[in-house]
């Protein structure tokens, strides 16, 4: 007896723990479901089916007077500061090129011209060029390709007579060269516009002229387009079809819960298996129970044995009578019976568990 009793708490031991580790997966399972439903179905995707890149460089010579420092005079390539007195023209190029990944057509025309800046006070435009279209399909193509003259003797003479008439005279100017392109660009059916603002600046002041602006800009334009795809669900490091993570974490989730219910009532069984019938009994009728120490005289009394329980509670119902407990010597019985008059109606229980047999649940002789 002692080691079937052992046996079975082995074996009620290892199903707890079989319990255990099904309810942590399940768990897990019940997080995977509701995380990936909670997570949108797709996201979206930006891809660059195009990129455009435009470049402009500036260039520049000045052709300047004999002198000490130049004694030859004609076209040179200046240092950083160009000097007034000796300087005749600044010949300023500009080359504007396009290039893209895939055909594109663009339109447009270009009409560059010398900005002349007088800090806050004014500022006067100078054409350089007449205006010039241009339209292309294709991949290259080379907008700007041209050289203009800045005649410095003009601008000196276009300075003092508006300084004459307005009387003010700032200490320095800015000379900006700007290509002035505009149009547009037109891929798959999208336009976008042409940048045009990019200039060279000069700081013209006390007698010299310096450059004060970079030589060379580059811009790039992407063509995107937005695709909706499925939003992967991240399993443990792994994308896995965010359709597939729910189906299959529902699917498992159910099985786990089916086959917890399972285990629990299988704990249930064989806990209710390792108690005996009169434990059953005190457990569910306590409140009606009535313990009786020591037994008294049954002379002339007629002792009636019931087959069950419930029929002794049945008579005790009809007839209003309480029950009496009483609990034998070597414990391996208990009585319980009901005093009418002449009669007693007596049942007795086991109060050693059986490790023959199991108690099935919801048979005649459960009592949990």
């Amino acid at each position: 007896m002692k080691r079937a009793n052992e046996s079975k708490l082995k074996r009620l031991f290892l199903s707890t723990k079989v319990a255990i580790l099904i309810g942590c997966l399940l768990i897990v399972s019940l997080y995977v479901a509701v995380t990936s439903f909670l997570q949108p179905s797709n996201q979206s995707q930006t891809t660059i089916e195009n990129t455009l890149q435009q470049k402009t460089a500036f260039s520049y010579l000045v052709n300047v007077q004999p002198s000490e420092l130049y004694p030859q005079g004609g076209l040179i390539e200046p240092d950083s500061i160009i000097f007034e007195k000796v300087t005749k023209e600044i010949l300023t190029t500009i080359q504007t090129s396009i290039t893209s990944e895939q055909d594109i057509k663009v339109e447009g025309s270009f009409h560059p011209i010398l900005t002349i800046e007088a800090g806050e006070f004014w500022e006067k435009e100078i054409p350089l060029s007449q205006k010039q279209p241009f339209q292309f399909e294709g991949k290259e193509y080379n907008l700007i390709d041209h050289t203009f003259s800045i005649n410095i003797n003009e601008i000196k003479e276009l300075i003092k007579r508006v300084e004459d008439e307005i009387i003010v005279s700032p200490n320095n100017y800015l000379l900006k060269v700007n290509p002035n392109i505009t149009g547009t660009i037109l891929y798959e059916g999208r336009e976008v516009p042409l940048n045009g603002g990019e200039e060279l600046v000069f700081d013209y002041g006390y007698n010299k002229i310096q450059l004060a602006s970079e030589k060379e800009y580059k811009t790039e334009t992407p063509f995107k387009s937005q695709n909706t795809i499925e939003n992967p669900y991240n399993l443990l490091g792994f994308p896995v079809p965010a359709f597939h993570a729910k189906v299959i974490s529902i699917i498992v989730s159910i099985c786990l819960i089916m086959f917890l219910l399972f285990l629990l009532e299988r704990l249930k069984e064989r806990k209710l298996a390792g108690t005996s019938e009169a434990q059953k009994i005190d457990k569910k009728y306590a409140s009606r129970l009535v313990t009786v120490s020591k037994k008294f005289d049954l002379i002339n009394k007629s002792i009636l044995i019931l087959e069950s329980f419930t029929a002794l509670t049945q008579v005790a119902d009809e007839k209003e009578l309480p029950i009496f407990r009483y609990e034998d010597k070597s414990k391996e019985k208990i009585v319980y019976f009901i005093i009418d008059l002449d009669y007693i109606f007596s049942f007795e229980a086991n109060n050693v568990v059986d490790t023959s047999s199991n108690t099935q649940i919801g048979s005649d002789v459960s009592y949990g």
